[in-house]
């Protein structure tokens, strides 16, 4: 609607201007003005008004402190893009400590800049040594590019632009940047505190990564993106406001920060993976237009609480469990939660690490719809025991890795493959029972399980993976079923108490210190093998003696215990004594 030109009549009006030391104040009475006039009169009344609140931006912020004299204090006009080290001078440069520049500056002054943040010394008035920290003022500043075309100004802190400033302890950003580019300011370990204007709409990807010092700073309300690892290593980062108009939290963003709380806006499309990672974060609400990068939050030690708008049709929260709006997949547990969790029914998947580091929980039901586990799904956990379905026929890498006081375990019938490193380190494990439809046994799927007393293969196995048993100590006897083709390198290595070992006929290889460091007595191999590791028997202090029943020698890589007696079929020993490597036994014998 038009206002009347007489809508101003018999009233007044009041505007106020306000500076860093006065105030302007022009008051209308019993006036009238054509709309026109007071709008035109109002906008330059505004724009003065920015300005004189902008100049003011990085000397009126009450966070910019100094932390010396007026004697460090340099204030450089650039005659032209390259000269600041000439400007500057000899005494500038040892002595400058708070350095304002107006006028362009290019890559030859910005690694003059950076030069400065690595003096080893700085002198006061009077030639004494001080801290060599550099507070930089580029409110008033212009950044040159170059290119095929010439120079041109630009408002974009290109990449890698202040990276590894190492005593560069505050800096105010110039007027009207829009972008802080790549790497802009990453392992800046001094860098306390950063002024932004209200034009930057891009954090780019570890513009300030490794910034150990970082302890605050006041992102504009315009930013609408912050990029990969954009904050990643900021540890003393504590408090960040974001605003309405951001879009996009990339991977990473604030990993490693100290961070106790956030909001998200409701502008949030976009949270990358990990995006809290390893933060200090306690609660986190999903606005309702978020989705999360490959469904991972990544792992927070003190989250006690997720939540999700109502308004977002990506994810649902059941029993303090992340899990996707249909609720098939939980997606992530806070890990600080306590008690007992009851996974709903109707889940069928646990995604990758969804429980990893949940280690104040007493007890997780599963249900029997569950039919997958997702790498490293339940690492760290501290929960006794685990029912698992018949039904489950995926477990991925490292799933109960690091369950310190689970002590026994009933694998699914249905599960073919125990997976790399799937209950490495638990050390309270006592007994496992294996599916009626196990054939492989991956990397260290068992390793440093201290406590288990028998192992009792299945008949189906066919591959014992690297590592597999390595140092489970207190085992004493096992039988390697005839499906297994390969017996993996270091697979039963450091079982201390291992004495009794059968090897069925159908066995093909024996790798890489597969039994050292075991309690044998006697390794008798059969006759299918026909291949032999380095060292299988080093360091087994009890050995006696050694029967191999092929009558062709397998091809054997290194031996080492070669001062214990080998018996081989009596029509072969010749052929041993000949044959590469088996010909260093002391003693070649006859089986009975």
């Amino acid at each position: 609607m038009a206002l009347s030109e007489g809508f101003l009549q018999k009233n007044v009006v009041t505007l106020q201007l306000v500076n860093i030391n006065h105030s302007i104040k022009y008051t209308m009475r019993h006036h009238t003005f054509p709309c026109r006039t007071l709008l035109f009169f109002l906008l330059a009344v505004t724009a003065v008004g920015a300005a004189a609140q902008y100049v003011a931006r990085s000397q009126g912020n009450n966070r910019y402190h100094r932390r010396g004299n007026y004697s460090d204090v340099y204030e450089v006009r650039m005659s032209r893009a390259g000269t600041l080290e000439k400007e500057l001078g000899q005494k500038g440069y040892d002595m400058v400590r708070l350095l304002r520049i107006d006028g362009t500056i290019n890559n030859d002054d910005i690694n003059f800049i950076k030069k400065l943040c690595q003096r080893s010394k700085v002198l006061d008035d009077v030639g004494n040594k001080v801290d060599n920290f550099l507070d930089l003022d580029l409110e008033y500043a212009r950044m040159e590019s170059r290119s095929l075309f010439g120079s041109s100004r630009t408002y974009e802190i290109v990449s890698s632009a202040f990276s590894y400033c190492t005593h560069l302890r505050s800096v105010v950003l110039p007027d009207r940047t829009t972008v802080i580019g790549r790497r802009a300011f990453c392992d800046c370990d001094n860098l306390e505190d950063v002024i932004m204007p209200p034009s930057v709409h891009t954090i780019d990807e570890s513009a300030f990564e490794s910034c150990n010092n970082l302890a605050r700073i006041d992102l504009p309300r315009n930013l609408e993106r912050i990029g990969k690892k954009a904050f990643d290593g900021c540890y003393e980062l504590r408090n960040i406001n974001l605003y309405d108009g951001l879009v996009e939290i990339g991977e990473q963003a604030f990993r490693n920060t100290g961070i106790t709380r956030i909001t998200l806006p409701q502008s949030l499309e976009v949270i990358g993976k990990e995006a809290f990672a390893k933060s200090k974060l306690r609660e986190l609400n999903i606005p309702s237009r978020a989705i999360i990068d490959s469904d991972f939050l990544g792992e927070m030690p003190q989250l006690q609480v997720i939540t999700v708008d109502r308004g977002n049709r990506n994810y649902t929260v059941a029993d303090g469990l992340l899990c996707d709006y249909q609720m098939t997949t939980v997606l992530q547990c806070p890990a600080n939660l306590t008690g007992a969790v009851q996974v709903p029914d109707g889940v069928t998947a646990i995604a990758t690490k969804a429980f990893t580091g949940c280690n104040r929980l007493s007890a997780i039901d599963l249900p029997e719809s569950l039919n997958s586990i997702g790498n490293y799904a339940f690492a760290g956990c501290q929960f006794q025991s685990i029912n698992l379905s018949d039904n489950i026929t995926h477990m991925g890498v490292g799933a109960f890795n690091d369950c310190n006081r689970l002590t026994a375990v009933i694998l699914p019938q249905g599960l073919a493959h125990v997976p790399e490193s799937a209950f490495e380190g638990c050390k309270a494990l006592r007994q496992v029972n294996f599916g009626s439809m196990l054939n492989t046994i991956g990397e260290r799927a068992f390793k440093n399980c201290n406590n288990i007393s028998a192992i009792i293969l299945p008949q189906t196995l066919m591959n014992i993976g690297k590592e597999a048993f390595r140092s489970c100590e207190i085992v004493k006897a096992v039988t390697i079923p005839a499906q297994v083709s390969i017996v993996g390198k270091e697979a039963f290595r450091s079982c201390k108490s291992l004495a009794f070992i059968e090897l069925e006929n159908g066995i093909v290889s024996i790798e890489d210190n597969a039994f050292r460091e075991t309690a044998i007595s006697v390794l008798t191999i059969p006759p299918s093998v026909n291949h032999i590791g380095k060292k299988i028997v080093e360091k087994c202090k009890s050995l006696a003696r050694i029967n191999c029943h092929a009558m062709t020698p397998p091809t054997l890589d290194k031996v080492s215990d070669d001062k214990v007696p080998l018996y081989v079929p009596g029509n072969a020993v010749a052929t041993y004594k000949s044959a590469k490597n088996w010909k260093n036994f002391k003693q070649v014998l006859p089986l009975d």
